[in-house]
């Protein structure tokens, strides 16, 4: 199985045309990312909120992955005199799996992006995910969030987008797509405290980790009693009564 770390390195309160934090759009996207990717059976970590590029590399390069995908944006030079679009896909110039990686994550985004023309993929060595990362690492650059144009295309196509994202990834490590997840992301909703996730649906059952309000955790099923749930790679179960949607936050 395929271990894929998806970072979403904080930058800071940098915001899209429309006011929304860039955190939000790509958490969103990570989610809608990794719903296809377990349902394929492909082993992924997402970095937790605040976490900047410097923890996320030496984090990552403690495990053993197969691929670091780091989702970020792009901004207009200040000298441009306007507003540029688009996605950019980079890769280490010394790596070539990793420029195999980009080209076909590039021809995915590529196929959904309104300007196909606008969607570059670049060796660099500018990013430092792409120099320290010991796994193969590729780094996208979904849109520029200065402009009206991508704003409106990344968050009127989250999921399409996402579901091109996993798809590459599919393609990457040669799996076969399924085809649209039935599994969705939700978030843990209590008043307090934290909420025991167990090994099976029984409050007998042994307790294997513990979540706070508001944790984002991944849906397999729910029987309307008890919801199976995936947090990072780690199945477990926990009251449905406490799991909210996210899909239109």
């Amino acid at each position: 199985m395929p271990r894929i770390y998806l970072a979403v390195p904080e930058n800071g309160e940098k915001c899209f045309a429309d006011g929304t934090n860039e955190q939000k759009y790509l958490r969103r996207l990570v989610y809608e990312t990794v719903e296809h990717l377990l349902f394929n059976n492909v082993f992924y970590i997402t970095n937790p909120p605040g976490m900047g590029i410097s923890k996320i590399i030496d984090t990552a390069n403690r495990g053993r992955f197969d691929l670091i995908i780091s989702l970020n944006t792009s901004e207009s030079p200040g000298s441009s005199g306007c507003k540029l679009q688009g996605s950019d896909i980079y890769y280490s110039s010394d790596c070539k799996k990793g420029a195999m990686c980009a080209r076909i994550i590039y021809n995915e985004i590529r196929s959904i992006y309104p300007y196909p023309e606008l969607v570059t993929c670049n060796p660099s060595n500018e990013y430092r995910e792409l120099i320290r990362s010991k796994a193969t690492c590729i780094r996208i650059n979904t849109a520029y969030r200065d402009s009206s144009g991508d704003t409106q295309w990344l968050s009127q196509n989250i999921r399409e987008i996402g579901t091109a994202l996993a798809r590459g990834i599919c393609e990457i490590f040669n799996i076969g797509f399924k085809g649209d997840s039935p599994y969705r992301y939700s978030e843990i909703s209590i008043k307090g405290g934290y909420l025991n996730v167990r090994s099976k649906p029984d409050t007998n059952s042994p307790i294997i980790m513990r979540v706070t309000n508001g944790r984002k955790v991944l849906i397999i099923n729910d029987n309307g009693l008890w919801c199976k749930i995936n947090i990072d790679g780690t199945d477990g179960f926990v009251n449905s009564q406490y799991i909210v949607s996210v899909h239109q936050a």
